[in-house]
C-alpha cells in the first residue's frame, strides 16, 4: 500500500445519516450509515456487515487496512513497515478509527470491528502453532471480556473483585495461554476460539426499537 500523505488522508466515511433513528444514538455509539447512504459510501470505502437494525459502518479504505494488523497485535512501527506508511500516518489512522467506533482502547476497537464483521478472527493465528496448554479460568475469561469491552484495569479489578495489579497478572496469563502478542491479539484469538460474545455491538443502541418492531 503506497504512503498516503497525512494532509491528503480522506476523512472517515462512516458518519451518521441525518435522520431520526441515527440522531437518537448515544454519542459513544459507532458512527454509522443507513440504507442508500451506506451503499453509496461503500463504493468509496469498506463496509461492514449490516446490523439487524439496518445500519452499516463504512470506513475509508486506508483506515480499514489498519484493522487486521492491529488484530494481530502489531506495534505502530510494525504496522507502518508492513503497510509502507509513516508511523504518524498509522497513529492518525488509529485515532480516526477510535472516533468512528466510539472507543478509547485498541482491544475494544478490534473487538468492535470483529463484531461488525470488519475483521475475520479466523484469519488471525497465534504467535506459534500449538494447542492451548489449558482452558482459561473464570477470572481470566472475565478479564479478557472486560478488556474487549474497553474496561480499564481499575474498572476490571472492581468488576472481578481483585486488585489492579492482579488484573495485569491475569491478562499476562491469558496472553500466555492463548499465545498472544498483546491483549489486543488475545481479544482477537478469544473471538477465534469463541471465548467472547459475538453479538452485534450496535444492537444495544436499538434494543427498544427492535423489541417494538418485533411486537408490531
Amino acid at each position: 500500500m503506497p504512503p498516503v500523505p497525512t494532509a491528503a488522508r480522506p476523512a472517515p466515511i462512516g458518519i451518521h445519516a441525518p435522520n431520526e433513528r441515527t440522531a437518537a444514538l448515544p454519542t459513544a455509539a459507532p458512527r454509522v450509515l443507513l440504507g442508500a447512504d451506506a451503499k453509496t459510501a461503500a463504493l468509496e470505502g469498506v463496509a461492514s456487515e449490516p446490523c439487524p437494525c439496518g445500519h452499516t459502518i463504512v470506513l475509508a479504505a486506508d483506515e480499514a487496512a489498519l484493522l487486521l494488523p492491529l488484530a494481530h497485535g502489531l506495534t505502530t512501527a510494525a504496522i507502518a513497515r508492513q503497510l509502507g506508511l509513516k508511523e504518524q500516518q498509522v497513529t492518525t489512522g488509529i485515532k480516526a478509527l477510535r472516533t468512528v467506533f466510539g472507543v478509547e482502547r485498541i482491544p475494544h476497537l478490534v473487538d468492535s470491528a470483529i463484531r461488525w464483521g470488519l475483521i475475520d478472527p479466523g484469519s488471525v493465528a497465534p504467535i506459534r502453532p500449538g494447542r492451548l496448554s489449558r482452558d482459561l479460568k473464570a477470572t481470566e475469561r472475565g478479564a479478557l471480556a472486560n478488556a474487549a469491552a474497553g474496561s480499564s484495569a481499575e474498572a476490571s479489578a472492581k468488576d472481578l473483585g481483585i486488585s489492579t495489579g492482579r488484573v495485569h497478572k491475569v491478562l499476562a496469563a491469558v496472553r500466555d495461554v492463548l499465545l498472544a502478542r498483546d491483549t489486543t491479539h488475545a481479544v482477537t484469538l478469544g473471538h477465534r476460539l469463541r471465548l467472547l460474545p459475538d453479538t452485534h455491538p450496535h444492537l444495544a443502541a436499538h434494543a427498544a426499537d427492535l423489541a417494538e418492531a418485533g411486537a408490531a
